[in-house]
């Protein structure tokens, strides 16, 4: 793994944070007192987040600093999957959070299988 591989991961934790807040950009850069350019650039991975800013955003947002790296270590693990689905490191859309964030909220084991086969469906179509 290498060091744009960990500024990735860290600025989709970030952007996670934001959206799962309801937050604007332009909201947070003022909360961080910077641009909102700059949390964009946080966000794709762009620029390096100091410890200080980790520190901010973490009292911002009420979490420990381990959320951020959580899961970074799987990032290497490439072999890990038999089946081939591997999910990518790419930057995760707002729609792939929007959606995270709705499903996570299903309390029923049987719905949640339900909207994955949908899913599943869906994705075998397109």
């Amino acid at each position: 793994m290498n060091t744009e591989e960990v500024e990735k991961h860290i600025g989709q934790k970030i952007k996670i944070l934001r959206i799962s807040h309801k937050m604007s950009q332009k909201a947070l850069a003022e909360k961080l007192g910077i641009t909102y350019q700059q949390v964009q650039k946080y966000e794709m991975g762009m620029n390096r987040v100091s410890v200080v800013r980790i520190w901010q955003l973490c009292q911002i947002f009420s979490v420990r600093p381990d959320f951020l790296f959580e899961d970074l270590l799987n990032l290497d693990d490439k072999n890990n999957d038999k089946n081939g689905d591997l999910i990518s490191n790419r930057i995760a859309t707002s729609q792939d959070i929007k959606l995270m964030l709705a499903f996570k909220k299903i309390e029923s084991g049987d719905h949640r299988n339900l909207v994955i086969k949908m899913s599943q469906t869906f994705a075998e179509i397109a």
